[in-house]
């Protein structure tokens, strides 16, 4: 280790906001059982780390970003649970904000990579959003869905490597703040536009589709309007 860094760590929902609801299942708890576990391994490497929240009470969005900002962060990690009315929903995203740096997308794609090594069964990849947990803090800043809680095979995957996913999201923190914050040439990030698809961008840069994906340790061929893909110039 370099030295150490602050890094803020938000569970997000908490107290009467339980955020998604599967069953008995409730998003805050987990998010909240996540963070903490990450808090432990970072804070055991000598890191300074802050919560937005380490019981289960309601943290305004904007005091989220006013905790990280008045600590002055190295970085800011939101962790939450994914849902949707399709069950067959699944997989991990990362989340950055629209206007976000090079540096910013590297780091969450640096965190999402480590995820994605501990076992999961789908990579949605980075993509870029106006949360506003993203949109006021002013350090490096990404919300991570863990998985789907309306998925029984992410619930699964989520119980099972629970400490693999609390590892990995610390190692992919501190990989990202003690690593290279820009990606040498020839690579460069491409945002997804309305109309896209995997082909034609593989087309315009030259790269072969299962290039991409392997690049970006993507599971699916499928895009979504604002997914970052990391690629290579041709």
């Amino acid at each position: 280790m370099d030295g150490y860094y602050t890094i803020v760590i938000d569970a997000g929902h908490g107290g009467p906001d339980p955020g998604a609801i599967y069953g008995t299942r409730m998003e805050k708890d987990d998010n909240l059982k996540l963070a903490l576990a990450v808090q432990k391994i970072l804070q055991e490497q000598g890191q300074q780390v802050v919560m937005t929240r380490d019981t289960d009470i309601f943290i305004p969005l904007s005091e989220r970003s006013a905790i990280s900002n008045h600590n002055n962060a190295d970085l800011f990690i939101s962790i939450h649970r994914n849902s949707n009315q399709d069950p067959a929903a699944s997989g991990i995203e990362n989340y950055v904000h629209i206007t976000a740096s090079e540096t910013d997308v590297l780091y969450a794609q640096k965190v999402i990579r480590e995820v994605v090594n501990a076992g999961i069964q789908n990579n949605r990849g980075v993509i870029r959003a106006n949360f506003a947990v993203l949109r006021y803090t002013l350090a490096p800043a990404m919300l991570l869905e863990m998985g789907f809680i309306t998925n029984e095979r992410d619930n699964q995957l989520f119980d099972q490597n629970f400490y693999a996913y609390a590892a990995a999201i610390a190692r992919g923190i501190m990989n990202s703040l003690e690593g290279p914050s820009y990606l040498p040439p020839p690579y460069f990030f491409y945002t997804v536009e309305n109309g896209d698809n995997m082909w034609e961008i593989a087309q315009r840069t030259g790269m072969a589709e299962d290039e991409i994906m392997s690049l970006n340790d993507l599971t699916s061929d499928s895009v979504t309007v604002r997914q970052v893909l990391q690629l290579q110039r041709s």
